[in-house]
């Protein structure tokens, strides 16, 4: 099984397009698709995946915020509504005959600002309040754009902060592993790049440790931010599954004319 993670940078219906043709010439199982705003192209993306037989969880964020979302054709046999605060910014969705848990999040970035940085805080900490509720029910995965590097990250970047650290240190202790540092333990990979050059690894794949052994890779794809269909690289995690996952046969259709939500 394959998932794939992008932030698709609140797309222009254009962009949108592209990214549904590159992603339509993969075969993915699920794909966790970050920073989706309400534009047309962002509504062209939820209602391709939907139309095209995925099924879907979103809620459409307000008109200045972003949000995620998720889309499988693994059959899915429950979802789950994200955390009390910013909602829109995370979801999950349990796999059938498994235990298997799908967990998607945009983290808010920041700036120096109080209120961002306070924005941002309080969505972590309802994000975790969210995670440890699944705890010891799930077996989970969780992807997305997680806007926090790792404490040991090369280069390091003195304007994160202790508690941005420690939101990474949580999710240890909920047992959640991460799989690109399982396999690949001091490899330098950045995810997104700032005007300088200086990169970030902000998008993750965290898995639980009950079936990290089942990881059987977990890599960035340059190709999204190198061919310009976003500012960032996606992420597909390959992972051995026990059971039969019914699958659907879909094919993404990438020309619709984007709906209101």
């Amino acid at each position: 099984m394959r998932v794939l993670t992008l932030n698709v940078a609140n797309p222009s219906l254009a962009r949108a397009e592209r990214q549904l043709t590159w992603l339509g010439g993969r075969r993915d199982d699920v794909l966790v698709l970050t920073e989706v705003g309400n534009g047309p192209g962002s509504r062209l993306l939820a209602d391709a995946l939907s139309c095209s037989g995925y099924t879907t969880v979103f809620e459409a964020p307000p008109s200045d915020e972003r949000g995620v979302l998720l889309a499988s054709r693994l059959e899915v046999v429950e979802t789950i509504p994200g955390p009390a605060y910013l909602p829109w910014r995370a979801g999950a969705m349990r796999l059938a005959n498994s235990r298997l848990l799908v967990v998607g999040t945009y983290v808010p970035s920041r700036d120096a600002s109080w209120g961002k940085t306070e924005r941002k805080r309080q969505f972590i900490s309802a994000f975790c309040t969210w995670m440890h509720a699944q705890s010891g029910i799930y077996e989970r995965l969780l992807v997305g754009d997680l806007n926090v590097v790792e404490r040991r990250h090369v280069p390091y970047y003195p304007f994160f902060q202790e508690w941005e650290y420690a939101f990474l240190d949580t999710l240890s202790v909920f047992g959640l592993i991460d799989a690109f540092r399982l396999l690949t333990p001091s490899d330098c990979e950045y995810s997104w790049k700032d005007r300088n050059g200086e990169g970030y690894r902000y998008d993750h794949s965290f898995v639980e440790a009950s079936v990290a052994a089942a990881v059987q890779s977990c890599f960035y794809a340059h190709a999204t931010r190198e061919e310009r269909l976003s500012d960032h690289s996606a992420m597909a995690l390959d992972i051995k599954v026990d059971a039969a996952i019914p699958t659907r046969d879909v094919q993404i259709i990438a020309s619709l004319q984007p709906s209101l939500f």
